[in-house]
């Protein structure tokens, strides 16, 4: 059946449907209906244009997109109102008063070859420099590994260093013409969607970071951060979470081009609080190499281990624990929530245990 327009006062009637005793009514009338069922992108500046828009297509919804916002006229003109909101992104003074609590992953290093006795390897070679910068917060001995790919052993953590100034690791003794890589954390100091619109559609503004929940403290704040928007946006009718929390992978190379993109890749989810954690209840450790995994990442053109589909039920779960914290605000508060499932969608998607 049509149910009308998504006017603020009627766009919670929007899933009613009226059912027979055998079978849903047919929505016999939609073909006829000229307005309703259609969202219309603005922004401020664009009031008059909008209007006309509306008009002609008959949209009954406004929304805002990533980097824009609505004026106050388009949010009171009468129409439904959808508001995108990126949690981890959206404070940037969190942000940059915590940049030991922004999202991680594990790279490898371009393989070098040794020729015998010392080698140096800078772990950000042909990595685009401006994305990531080198974790010398927590123990490379500890996190990190340092693997001889001609014969596949690792090397001792005794037999090698990390050179905090110059983001290099040198290893102490290697076999001549084997070919070594080191497996290293590092922050994502740049937001690859945010990268991704300033390389790609020319955008000047502020390069954004994402900040990761699995540190308590973000967590906490980034609950009482949308408490307070939700107070501070009275007129949003829905809340238009762009996606929840982790990017899918998309590591730039220093060309400025991608050199590694995976749609569906749990890896800018890594950080220690969740590996320790992970540890803690599935009773093992997981290695850099079993998200490394030789350089392919564990793409999906792999067959995955059940180390990796073990953490990867571990953080989809998480993802819907926090997930249905920051839904339960929003109801709270008399609004709708969507899910638009797009750029930070680990642990989003629709199956699974």
């Amino acid at each position: 059946m049509a149910s009308g327009p998504r006017t603020k006062t009627n766009i919670r009637k929007q899933n009613q449907y009226k059912e027979s005793n055998t079978m849903i009514t047919p929505i016999t009338t939609a073909a006829k209906r000229t307005t309703g069922s259609f969202t219309l992108p603005s922004e401020t500046g664009m009031e008059e244009l909008t209007v006309q828009l509306m008009k002609k297509w008959g949209a009954d919804a406004i929304r805002n997109s990533d980097g824009t916002n609505l004026s106050r006229e388009l949010s009171e003109m009468g129409a439904a109102v959808y508001s995108t909101l990126c949690m981890v992104r959206e404070d940037k003074k969190w942000t940059k008063a915590h940049r030991d609590q922004l999202q991680q992953k594990y790279l490898m290093s371009d393989p070098k070859t040794a020729a015998g006795g010392r080698l140096d390897i800078d772990l950000l070679a042909g990595w685009f420099r401006d994305q990531f910068e080198v974790d010398a917060i927590h123990d490379p001995k500890t996190w990190w590994q340092v693997i001889d790919r001609t014969n596949g052993e690792t090397v001792a953590p005794g037999d090698w260093t990390f050179h905090r100034d110059s983001g290099t690791v040198t290893i102490d003794k290697t076999s001549k013409w084997h070919s070594y890589t080191v497996n290293f954390l590092v922050y994502q100091v740049w937001d690859p969607v945010s990268m991704y619109n300033h390389l790609t559609n020319n955008w000047t503004g502020e390069h954004t970071a994402s900040v990761d929940p699995r540190h308590p403290e973000t967590r906490r704040h980034l609950a009482e951060f949308l408490e307070q928007w939700l107070k501070d946006n009275p007129g949003t009718d829905v809340v238009r979470l762009t996606s929840l929390m982790y990017n899918f992978t998309y590591n730039f190379g220093e060309n400025r081009k991608p050199k590694y993109f995976d749609w569906v890749g749990y890896h800018d989810c890594v950080s220690v609080p969740a590996l320790d954690q992970f540890e803690e209840e599935y009773g093992y450790r997981l290695l850099p190499e079993d998200f490394v995994d030789e350089g392919y990442y564990n793409s999906t053109h792999r067959v995955p281990s059940q180390r990796y589909l073990d953490w990867m039920d571990f953080v989809q779960r998480f993802v819907t624990e926090v997930g249905a914290e920051w839904v339960s605000l929003i109801h709270r508060a008399g609004k709708e929530a969507m899910l638009f499932f797009c750029d930070h969608w680990i642990g989003t998607e629709p199956y699974g245990k």
